[in-house]
């Protein structure tokens, strides 16, 4: 079995993922999201833009903030948090909205840290949601790191409900309404 990468492998994979996904996987993803979801082709590339300043701001600010010192922000009136525990396998479930970007924000958080990830891919977008796992693998990211689990629309409750409740999940992150929780 392959070793797991080192944090500064994983910061290097970080920067090679958005340095593929800026360049020659620019034009996938907004044919993707304009196929998944009708959006306009410059959305598509504000999303892309976004998702590279997003995976390099965290690339660059991983290895001190896991070593406990607070990142700086990139907005004002924005606030940093690290919260220091014992960390397993993450699963991400994204909304719709904007489900690129938060992805890789997540992805990239848990991928800095070390730790594996699982995308629950939004139901109606899961072409979009795929080219992020395929961008890291193209990135060098090692199999098993990154995996994504499908349903529809009628299974998506059921499969989150197996995702979060499975004893090697040690981390959730859920993007969405308070609605949606409730429901």
């Amino acid at each position: 079995m392959e070793s797991p990468p080192s944090l500064h492998e994983h910061q290097k994979i970080i920067n090679r993922f958005a340095d593929i996904l800026g360049s020659s996987h620019f034009q996938d993803v907004k044919d993707r999201k304009l196929v998944e979801n009708g959006a306009p082709p410059f959305h598509g590339g504000i999303d892309v833009g976004t998702v590279v300043e997003k995976a390099r701001i965290v690339a660059a600010s991983m290895i001190k903030a896991l070593q406990g010192e607070i990142p700086p922000v990139a907005s004002p009136n924005t606030t940093s948090l690290i919260f220091k525990g014992l960390a397993g396998a993450a699963v991400i479930i994204p909304s719709r909205n904007p489900a690129l970007i938060l992805s890789v924000r997540g992805i990239c958080s848990v991928l800095a840290a070390g730790r594996t990830d699982v995308v629950k891919a939004f139901e109606m977008y899961p072409w979009t949601h795929q080219i992020i796992l395929e961008t890291f693998e193209e990135a060098g990211l090692p199999a098993g790191c990154l995996s994504q689990v499908q349903a529809s629309r009628e299974q998506a409750a059921e499969v989150t409900e197996v995702l979060i409740s499975h004893p090697g999940i040690h981390k959730i992150e859920f993007i969405g309404s308070p609605t949606l929780v409730e429901s």
